[in-house]
């Protein structure tokens, strides 16, 4: 079979299924990718701080706050970014010893009422909600936290000695901005 020209149009001999198959092909494939990225509801259009972290024995863990969780609203006070956040707790920095305040957290799926300490304002992490659902390593994220407290009491010699000897071992491994604070 040879090629043709009919109306301007090109026939090819025998090939003319190959092409309409292809391009039947190329639109499913384009309808199942648009399906799927709009079928997944996009993170950035989310208002709130996403909870990165919250201490297991705390008051707040026992009332239901969980990592991956996205605080909404404290106190009524519509939270949509970390500064926002921290404006809503600020008010827990001036309690002394056990006094407590009322704070109502509402969260994406549940709101949580109670009295607490001006301990949780270190028993939460949050972050800004990421713009994209990819999962990335610590170090485009922004590295890692370690707290380490000694066994015994330690005076200020003994405890430059172990941040020198911490900052090489851990430059063996050719990790960088190591930064130790007392």
């Amino acid at each position: 079979m040879g090629n043709k020209r009919i109306n301007n149009e090109m026939v090819y001999g025998g090939k003319g299924m190959k092409i309409t198959f292809r391009i039947w092909m190329l639109i499913i494939v384009v309808a199942l990718s648009l399906v799927s990225i709009f079928s997944i509801p996009p993170v950035a259009f989310k208002d709130g701080v996403s909870v990165t972290s919250v201490k297991q024995n705390s008051t707040v863990f026992s009332d239901g706050l969980r990592k991956g969780m996205i605080i909404q609203e404290i106190n009524g006070e519509e939270i949509r970014t970390v500064s926002d956040y921290s404006a809503a707790l600020s008010s827990l920095n001036k309690l002394e010893g056990n006094e407590t305040q009322k704070l109502t957290i509402t969260t994406n799926t549940i709101e949580i009422i109670n009295l607490f300490k001006k301990d949780i304002l270190g028993e939460i992490s949050v972050e800004e909600i990421p713009s994209t659902r990819i999962q990335t390593g610590l170090d485009l994220r922004g590295g890692a936290r370690a707290f380490i407290k000694a066994d015994v009491p330690l005076n200020d010699l003994q405890l430059d000695d172990l941040i020198s000897v911490s900052e090489q071992r851990l430059n063996v491994y050719g990790l960088s901005d190591v930064k130790f604070f007392k």
